[in-house]
């Protein structure tokens, strides 16, 4: 569950507060045997209310992180705002959508 958690964290998006990756991708970077053990890992998450998920049609998968999960993780509201207005000042200076 650690290895999940830290995939989600770095490549969590505090604009969009969300991780936006396919399944397939993250089972290889996660080191899962199958895509059931990422489901059922992903499962635990959404069950103890750290994350709320989403797939497209396109197979896209969409995980938003909830409150619970920054509490314990223990980022302060003030530090999480901060990050997300610096994560949509870079993307401005890039030129990027958020």
């Amino acid at each position: 569950m650690g290895v999940l958690l830290e995939w989600l964290c770095f490549y969590y998006d505090p604009v969009t507060n969300s991780v936006q990756r396919s399944p397939r991708e993250m089972v290889k970077e996660c080191a899962f045997t199958s895509r059931r053990q990422a489901s059922q890992a992903l499962q635990t998450l959404e069950d103890i209310e750290y994350i709320l998920r989403e797939s497209n049609a396109d197979g896209s998968l969409h995980i938003y992180f909830t409150p619970a999960l920054f509490e314990a993780l223990k980022i302060r509201p003030d530090h999480l705002r901060a990050a997300r207005l610096k994560a949509e000042r870079v993307q401005r200076q890039r030129g990027t959508p958020s």
